[in-house]
């Protein structure tokens, strides 16, 4: 199941990533927005970032258990909580559409999916003491 959840993390960060970096003004005119010429750099630097993790999420879904991906899932986790509380605070204020929802659900759903995970890998925080 975990698999699946790194697949589609890689989908959703390719699916935003290519359009925010080819067709900026595009993909956020669907949102209600619209950017000057720092804003359109900051949203395709963002797609590029997408794109990066998207290629780290696809290859981390073969990966063994162990320690790197742990911090993945944890990372992740923590990044979709962040955005999550984000998303909420914009879509509950003054400017946001009903197409906007789609950020709060898409978080939403890695929220609950990488924390899931995170819960499911934790170790005990000390150290076994040998007898």
């Amino acid at each position: 199941m975990i698999k699946n959840l790194f697949m589609l993390q890689a989908l959703v960060d390719v699916l935003f990533g290519i359009p925010l970096i080819f067709a900026t003004a595009s993909l956020l005119s669907l949102y209600g927005l619209t950017t000057d010429r720092t804003g359109t750099y900051i949203a395709q630097f963002l797609g590029g970032t997408f794109l990066a993790l998207a290629w780290i999420s696809w290859y981390a879904r073969t990966w063994p258990e162990g320690e790197p991906r742990q911090v993945l899932i944890r990372a992740g986790f923590i990044a979709s909580g962040l955005g999550l509380v984000i998303s909420l605070i914009f879509q509950l204020g003054p400017g946001s559409t009903a197409s906007t929802w789609v950020f709060v659900v898409l978080t939403a759903i890695f929220t609950v999916g990488w924390g899931y995970y995170s819960y499911a890998t934790m170790r005990p925080m000390t150290k076994q003491q040998p007898a």
